[in-house]
């Protein structure tokens, strides 16, 4: 366990303090006057553990970590000045990185010559403890301006880096999405606060300011933030609107290629999963991207020591997760956009499935009777391809350690959760709910109107529960709004989690019933034992439980 929240290592406090021994700069940024011809960026976000290469042979697949420290090897040998950066979510959701808790992630990135990263909200995912602990691992700094430990008022970790490249003094300002506090259990970000809109973008100025002062040429942004319309008041372009001073800001956390130009701010995003390596240059006197595709670079760069380090941990996992378990006659999709982020799929049917027959077997003794079982999409992370089910590609597709609890509420706040889950379709949602023993219909056309505010949430109640979303039956029966349902969800949506709050009510809480098994735990139970083993054509496409119009 790490004893202080600022116990980084020796070689980033060494980083630290020769950035601020560099010569200062007196005036005003102006990166015209300076030749950063030499200087290339290279940048990734969202890796989530795909840290090895894949080929899908269709264009797309991953370049893994490897790839991209041969890549920054290659243009070092060529006189590239190579500034390596990393927006966020490196250390959970393959098993490649959950087997170790996400220090395999931070080791890797060692090896890769990292220059600096910023936190994501998935590095809270494993607890305070656990995050400290891999931080320390890092060789390069770890950053977020926006995250204060509320008992102190101090940052939890550096919150900007001055780092040397070639003639180049670069300041690097790190930044977390406040949406963290919704998308990991609550007890994972327990005494820290998030700064969002005008605490944010002051946040923001000081670091810029304190960056101009010491004599930078360049100021870069680094932050995982995104840009979906849900966030507004926390994205990379909210930032980029309300300061002045940031020249690149290079962004993650919505899992798109960005290349635009906010208040004159270069905005880029690189996906995510190492699918493209983000490459910023310097040409007519701007910096402009130029990011490479998977197709585009596959197979040209690598190393040996990376590949390496990989091969002896996917062993280790092997050894250990290896056990196949069954077998699917269907490829499970788990795409997020289309996908089980904006519409029903076939894998969000099989999972919420497990769900509901998990908790009634649980239950069966005491003759209590589960309604229907809700997941939030985005806790669905990858697919379940056509052919040997093992333990590993049950935890890849449920990499989250929730428990299972029932409990029980009113239609009518059903209703509210549904229509909560769904208020920005078809755009995505990680609430977007996937479904068994309930049928439901959506109507876009019908705008979602704001209510209250849910206590420790980033989320707005339905101000008219029912006005987009129409429930038809639950557990095979017409829907009644004053009817008293038995609902399966994980602990991460009953404290909240996503755009679950409204689970989060003391009457609600006092009626949960913890059924003693995982998500996990009811995936592999389920295929094993009601399924026979077998993920047949039954899951072949989405069952029809949610009509979107």
């Amino acid at each position: 366990m790490v004893s202080s929240r600022f116990n980084i290592s020796k070689k980033i406090l060494r980083n630290i303090v020769l950035s601020v021994m560099l010569p200062l700069a007196a005036g005003p940024l102006n990166v015209e006057a300076k030749d950063f011809s030499k200087l290339v960026i290279l940048h990734t976000n969202d890796t989530h553990g795909f840290d090895f290469f894949e080929d899908r042979k269709d264009g797309t697949g991953f370049l893994g970590i490897g790839a991209i420290a041969g890549l920054k090897k290659d243009l070092e040998t060529k006189g590239y000045e190579v500034l390596l950066l990393d927006a966020g979510d490196c250390s959970q959701d393959n098993m490649l990185v959950n087997f170790s808790e996400g220090l395999f992630a931070f080791k890797l990135y060692n090896m890769a010559k990292y220059d600096a990263i910023c936190l994501g909200n998935h590095e809270f995912d494993y607890g305070q403890d656990i995050l400290l602990r891999n931080m320390k691992e890092a060789a390069f700094p770890v950053l977020s301006s926006n995250i204060i430990v509320t008992a102190t008022g101090l940052p939890f970790t550096i919150t900007s880096a001055i780092i040397k490249k070639g003639e180049n003094t670069i300041g690097i300002v790190g930044f977390t999405t406040p949406n963290t506090i919704n998308s990991t259990a609550k007890g994972n970000v327990e005494g820290l606060e998030f700064f969002k809109e005008e605490k944010l973008y002051e946040c923001a100025r000081t670091e810029i300011q304190k960056l101009k002062d010491s004599g930078c040429d360049l100021i870069i942004g680094l932050g995982h933030m995104g840009s979906e319309e849900a966030n507004i008041g926390f994205r990379s372009d909210d930032i980029l609107l309300n300061t002045d001073g940031f020249d690149i800001f290079i962004d993650g956390h919505d899992h798109v290629v960005k290349n635009r130009r906010v208040n004159g701010t270069l905005l880029v995003e690189a996906g995510s999963y190492t699918m493209n390596a983000g490459f910023i240059e310097y040409k007519d006197g701007t910096f402009v991207e130029n990011m490479k595709t998977f197709d585009e670079i596959k197979g040209k760069y690598g190393s040996k020591e990376i590949d390496k380090a990989i091969t002896a941990e996917l062993q280790a996992i092997e050894k250990y997760y290896g056990k196949i378990i069954g077998k699917s006659d269907v490829l499970l999709d788990a795409s997020r956009e289309p996908g089980l982020r904006t519409r029903e799929m076939a894998l969000g049917d099989l999972t919420a499935d497990a769900m509901l027959w998990q908790a009634n077997e649980a239950l069966k003794l005491s003759g209590k009777k589960v309604h229907l079982a809700i997941i939030n999409g985005g806790g669905i992370r990858h697919n379940i391809e056509k052919g040997d089910i093992k333990i590993s590609t049950i935890m890849d597709v449920l990499p989250y350690p929730n428990q299972l609890n029932v409990i029980t509420l009113k239609g009518e706040k059903i209703l509210e959760m549904l229509e909560c889950a769904t208020q920005l379709t078809p755009k995505a949602m990680g609430g977007f709910p996937q479904v068994s023993g309930v049928r439901f219909k959506i109507d876009t056309s019908v705008p979602y109107l704001k209510g209250d505010k849910y206590a420790d949430s980033e989320y707005f109640a339905p101000l008219k529960p029912g006005s987009r979303v129409s429930i038809e039956e639950i557990d095979g029966k017409p829907f009644e709004k004053n009817k008293m349902y038995n609902l399966v969800v994980t602990d991460f949506q009953l404290k909240g989690g996503d755009t679950y709050s409204a689970l989060y009510e003391k009457s609600i809480l006092q009626s949960r019933v913890v059924i003693g098994y995982t998500i996990f735990d009811a995936l592999l139970n389920y295929i094993q034992t009601e399924l026979n083993g077998n993920v047949n054509a039954e899951y072949q496409a989405p069952d029809g439980r949610i009509d979107i119009k």
